[in-house]
């Protein structure tokens, strides 16, 4: 099974800081590319398409994000062992396009909240991502028992930082608003009770 080493590949990504953005086309070209050296069929342009018009908003940030680490580093070579595999697992060519895109969609659907900035400037959203992208071909993280890596997967979730952020201001504005409901109580309160002594 394929591993990915995380730690090599974070090593070789910070010794080449992205100095632009990767255009949407060059990247697309670049993953394509991938695929056929690994003797798969490339993402179809119909898909590259929809993608582009249906994707979350962060996905043209992304897909330049991994285009960059796919040439930047090891991780191409880990995901052409992971590519070889699963056309190994799926020896027919239709088989494989439907699990390529399902990859692809759920690396995306899981990354969704990252913004290239964050990939690129904070150590545990670049975890986040890369681990994301060896989950989405089935591919261990080398050093690691499948139960470690899903809980620290867990652990750097940022949707599920999100959602606790959100969780923890509606709770916030709640109790604001019951704080604020009972000082103007007991305003009235006091207000009525100076009316009648008065």
């Amino acid at each position: 099974m394929a591993e990915l080493d995380l730690k090599r590949v974070q090593s070789e990504l910070a010794a080449a800081p992205l100095v632009s953005p990767w255009p949407q086309e060059l990247a697309v070209a670049a993953i394509n590319d991938l695929f056929r050296h690994a003797g798969m069929p490339a993402v179809s342009d119909v898909l590259w398409t929809d993608w582009t018009k249906k994707a979350h908003k962060l996905w043209g940030e992304q897909l330049g994000m991994l285009a960059h680490f796919l040439a930047s580093s090891s991780l191409r070579g880990f995901t052409l062992l992971a590519l070889r595999e699963l056309k190994d697992r799926q020896p027919d060519e239709s088989a494989q396009r439907s699990k390529v895109a399902l990859a692809l969609r759920e690396f995306w659907a899981a990354t969704e909240p990252l913004t290239a900035e964050m990939i690129r400037a904070n150590q545990f959203r670049q975890e986040e991502f890369l681990r994301r992208w060896a989950e989405a071909w089935q591919a261990g993280i080398k050093g690691e028992k499948a139960k470690e890596s899903k809980r620290r997967l867990e652990q750097l979730d940022y949707r599920s930082t999100l959602k606790e952020f959100d969780q923890a201001e509606a709770a916030r504005k709640r109790e604001a608003e019951a704080r604020a409901k009972a000082l103007r109580e007991a305003a009235e309160r006091d207000a009525a009770a100076r009316g009648w002594r008065e």
